[in-house]
């Protein structure tokens, strides 16, 4: 999947996400309204019920004048030594036992609170009562909090299909959204492939030209300066082609030996460490396989390797691994630093052109191309790629993360330790 189609995912996943987190708010906000309501309207029902020796007055001030005939209540007054029921009025209320008010009241007692629910029922402590206990009236809720709960449901419905319809639409509208970036990106890609195929003649031909005048005039400072930058320029064109090609269409994958590659990316960089009294420390697993497009496995190794050899300082450590534990088979290089690397270091590694610092890369002849490359890579390939940098041992790590492929060229199940698939 290119970039486009990645961003018009993320378009349908945002939009999808913000109306479900809208409708979601405005639920519970309702939710949390009308359950407030009902714990008022309780309230007030149970002082009226008190000021008015257990009966509520036909003309008292009420949500709608059936109130006084379809409220239900009971009292149920406690014992405080013991917590037994020593009195109780259950005139007002059919469908509820003794036994069960005894046990309403005996957990309402128990949560010392003043009030709240219990079950259906909002209850008050009222304190002592005409028999000596505490007093505690329960007031039957169950009608309107049936009517909350199917509020939430048939509102919970609603929106589960308003997300759905919404994110469909989304989804229809996507294309023509991202139309424009899309030919914008696609003319950029082609723009970036054909510069860089242009510039490589102009290029070889001043390269001809630097050669056939020192085979004339000798050799030159100048000249060599001239060979010295068309080689960089000529890198870098190579660069930019290569991630032109690699947001396109990925190569077919195939079953690739990551040991070999990492063997060979080892050898590589092997004179360069010891013109320069590097230290090289390698532990690579035999058998190692994954699934993916050779040409990026090798860039990746590539570039880790030539990256750790290229600005670890003299007489510094390159460590490099490859190791498999069950599915995965990782990809570390370890390389020294010349100097710290701070967080937002670490994380825009990655970015390209980036560099650390002109005066340490100046004489590298790196444009910070070459993890942009890594990134592209492990983004086609669905790779995990990790950096981080050790202060103790002013280290850089970097890890790739690659399933494994079993011998029929399929993502393993599941690796040994020695790198044989099982």
């Amino acid at each position: 999947m290119d970039q486009t189609g990645r961003l018009r995912i993320r378009i349908i996943g945002i939009a999808t996400a913000v109306l479900a987190l809208v409708i979601a708010t405005m639920i519970a906000a309702a939710a949390i309204t009308d359950y407030m309501m009902i714990s008022e309207t309780a309230d007030r029902l149970i002082d009226a019920l008190q000021s008015h020796s257990w009966s509520l007055p036909a003309n008292g001030d009420y949500d709608t004048p059936e109130t006084p005939y379809e409220t239900r209540y009971f009292t149920v007054d406690i014992d405080e030594s013991d917590g037994s029921c020593i009195g109780y009025d259950m005139n007002m209320i059919g469908s509820v036992t003794v036994d069960e008010a005894e046990e309403l009241a005996g957990e309402a007692v128990k949560s010392k609170k003043a009030g709240g629910f219990v079950g259906t029922f909002r209850y008050r402590v009222l304190g002592r009562g005409e028999s000596g206990g505490t007093t505690v009236a329960f007031l039957d809720r169950g009608q309107q909090l049936s009517h909350l709960r199917s509020f939430v449901a048939m509102s919970s419905v609603a929106g589960v299909m308003a997300t759905v319809i919404v994110a469909g639409m989304t989804m229809l509208l996507s294309r023509s959204i991202i139309a424009p970036v899309k030919s914008a990106y696609r003319k950029q890609r082609s723009f970036i492939s054909d510069a860089g195929h242009e510039l490589r003649t102009p290029l070889a031909a001043i390269r001809a030209d630097a050669d056939v005048a020192e085979a004339e005039l000798g050799e030159s400072r100048w000249l060599g300066d001239i060979r010295s930058q068309v080689d960089r320029l000529s890198s870098l064109t190579d660069d930019l082609i290569c991630l032109a090609k690699l947001e396109e269409n990925p190569d077919s994958a195939e079953r690739v030996d990551m040991s070999a590659v990492t063997e060979a990316g080892v050898a590589s960089i092997e004179a360069r460490c010891l013109s320069r009294s590097l230290e090289l420390e390698t532990d690579i697993d035999g058998g190692a396989f994954v699934l993916c497009d050779r040409r990026g496995a090798e860039r990746i190794v590539s570039t880790l390797t030539d990256n750790a050899a290229k600005y670890t300082p003299d007489g510094g450590r390159i460590s490099i691994s490859l190791r498999t534990s069950w599915r995965i088979v990782s990809l570390t290089v370890e390389n020294e630093t010349s100097g710290p690397m701070g967080e937002e270091d670490v994380e825009r590694i990655f970015e390209r052109f980036y560099r650390l610092d002109e005066s340490r890369s100046s004489g590298t002849g790196g444009y910070g191309m070459g993890l942009s490359i890594v990134k592209a890579v492990c983004a086609r390939n669905g790779w995990r790629r990790t950096a981080r940098w050790s202060p103790k041992s002013k280290t850089l790590i970097i890890r790739i993360d690659m399933p494994a492929a079993q011998r029929d060229g399929q993502r393993c199940r599941r690796a040994d330790r020695d790198g044989r698939n099982g």
